[in-house]
């Protein structure tokens, strides 16, 4: 097997020590904010729910009983947010178990510091993927737009657990840069384990013909899960399985400004929810069916011309490829696609990163397609500065990732290739 070229002696992927102190302090001012300053100012709603199923764990009640858990745990715990009701997946359980082993104040901490370096160890993965050395330029324009973002902000604002999709994805491309198909395989497994939504990606496996890493994630997914399933009590079980129901799946949820996906966009446009907890006033408006079945036909047009992508480049670009250009899609698919959620698409953009630095030279098209990509993901300005808009304005203007994550997906489909031919075969990792 011939080994990856090492594209760091190019000087766009060489590291510099002025670059390498800059990204140093915009790491070190990020740890200070997210893991020492949030976590120790703000309790934190979604790890409120996360912390209760695991306190539910010690003292033996059903982790998925939520109106047992609002009895008996949540008056113990301090702050006054209303619990919500995650339904973590069974493997994720001792996870939880374990962190509230600790007091929830000193748990928010530590959860923020293990989901920081979570975040972290997944772009490092990415850098080597790409080639890039810490501190280069490559490594610069990827990872400070993301560390300063709105979405990265809001994983540790609400104390989410993303950092996990962020870190077994990026190790599953990592992998398939070097041509270990299985290890990517089970990297993605775990991932969709955590999250779910990302067993998506084992579609390019099925699409690329990977047999051996499709069986590989699978195989994860059936273990982990019914291992999980298993070591829980059969009420606990059945509660996972038949009992529970998706909060989230009713239009005040949906219709959230804050929701970035496809479903979340359309509901806006085309449902008036005037009097609801989300109140909304749509440009025109069609109805919620009307608004469901187009949201989830413009996801299977996503999702079918990705494929068909997919399949027509498949004897010019990666499976690694391939994995980042169905991030977007999946982001934007998924029923409600928080800001947190979309910290994922770390992925591709470190991939055009890369491979936009090691351009001989970029056209003035691109420059200006990759600087709105990042502008428009690092910077969400009606939600980070809570402006007052018209609700119809405030649709058009607000939804910013929603238009980030759009943008990479056409780039990774009508730009991604072409810069690829130009950049020399053995300066490509």
């Amino acid at each position: 097997m011939t080994p990856p070229a090492d594209t760091r002696t190019e000087p766009a992927c060489r590291r510099t020590p002025a670059g390498a102190l800059l990204l140093a302090l915009v790491l070190l001012g990020c740890f200070v904010r997210y893991g020492l300053v949030n976590p120790g100012q703000n309790y934190q709603l979604d790890f409120r729910a996360f912390y209760a199923t695991g306190r539910a764990l010690h003292m033996g009640i059903n982790p998925y009983d939520l109106a047992a858990k609002r009895s008996a745990i949540d008056p113990l715990l301090p702050g006054k947010q209303h619990l919500m009701g995650y339904v973590n997946p069974p493997p994720t359980l001792p996870l939880l178990y374990l962190v509230a082993t600790l007091p929830l104040p000193a748990a928010q901490i530590v959860w923020a510091w293990f989901q920081f370096g979570l975040v972290l160890g997944g772009m490092l993965l990415l850098f080597r993927a790409v080639g890039a050395a810490f501190g280069s330029p490559a490594s610069l324009l990827i990872g400070i737009p993301y560390w300063l973002s709105y979405p990265l902000y809001s994983l540790f604002r609400w104390g989410q657990l993303d950092g996990i999709r962020v870190a077994f994805v990026a190790l599953a491309v990592l992998l398939l840069t070097r041509r270990r198909c299985v290890s990517a395989g089970i990297s993605v497994g775990l991932a969709a384990v955590a999250k779910v939504y990302p067993v998506v990606y084992l579609w390019v496996f099925l699409l690329r013909r990977e047999w051996k890493a499709l069986l590989a994630g699978c195989a994860t997914i059936a273990v982990t899960m019914t291992a999980g399933l298993a070591a829980l009590s059969p009420e606990a079980r059945d509660s996972y399985l038949f009992v529970n129901r998706d909060e989230f799946s009713k239009v005040d949820w949906v219709i959230s400004p804050e929701n970035m996906s496809v479903v979340g966009f359309v509901h806006r446009a085309f449902v008036d929810n005037e009097h609801g907890v989300e109140a909304s006033r749509a440009w025109i408006n069609l109805g919620p069916r009307f608004a469901l079945a187009a949201s989830v036909a413009a996801d299977l047009v996503l999702v079918a011309i990705t494929s068909l992508w997919i399949l027509r480049r498949r004897h010019e670009l990666t499976a690694a490829d391939a994995v980042a250009a169905l991030v977007p899609v999946v982001l934007l698919a998924e029923l409600n696609a928080w800001p947190h959620h979309c910290v994922a698409l770390l992925v591709p953009l470190a991939l055009i990163g890369g491979l936009v630095a090691r351009q001989p030279r970029l056209g003035g098209g691109d420059t200006l397609w990759v600087g709105a990509i990042v502008f428009l993901y690092a910077f969400c300005p009606v939600h980070q500065f809570a402006v007052g808009l018209p609700k119809t304005l405030e649709h058009l203007l607000g939804p910013t990732t929603t238009y980030a994550m759009f943008l990479t997906w056409l780039f990774m489909l009508l730009r991604y290739p072409v810069l690829k031919r130009r950049v020399p075969a053995a300066s490509i990792p």
